[in-house]
């Protein structure tokens, strides 16, 4: 529903964004990745979003790149991971070290993610490790 967001940065932490936008404060949860590419106070700020929508819940996330945004749509597609999981996850590694600790299948590297044990980290593996590798292809293909 909302592919970005870009507004005046108000308010900073390790896990939250807060971008006023024409006087409305959007919230957007993010991850310690994240929250190293934000800019100063009241500065311009432009984050990639996913819209969580949930019975009882309606979350807005936020991705300092679409690289980081795309690993965490994979993250969450996987049976078990929600949104929660996927920003631990992208809070503990970059983007960069998590695709490689799938690709390597580093069942280890993974269990040291909040959230995830052994069963969770080879069903990580399971599923993603095909379309990651598609992907690494396609990159080194067109580069």
């Amino acid at each position: 529903m909302f592919e970005y967001i870009k507004g005046s940065l108000i308010r900073k932490s390790t896990n939250e964004a807060v971008i006023d936008i024409n006087g409305i404060g959007y919230s957007l949860e993010i991850s310690l990745s994240t929250f190293e590419h934000l800019p100063e106070l009241h500065q311009e700020c432009h984050l990639w979003t996913y819209l969580y929508v949930r019975e009882d819940a309606q979350r807005l996330y936020g991705f300092a790149d679409e690289t980081e945004r795309e690993l965490f749509l994979d993250l969450i597609s996987v049976s078990g991971i929600g949104p929660k999981v996927g920003i631990g996850i992208l809070s503990g590694g970059t983007v960069s070290e998590v695709k490689e600790s799938i690709l390597n299948e580093d069942v280890s590297a993974l269990k040291r993610f909040p959230g995830i044990g052994s069963k969770t980290a080879k069903r990580i593996i399971l599923e993603l490790r095909e379309t990651l590798a598609s992907e690494r292809e396609s990159i080194d293909i067109a580069g």
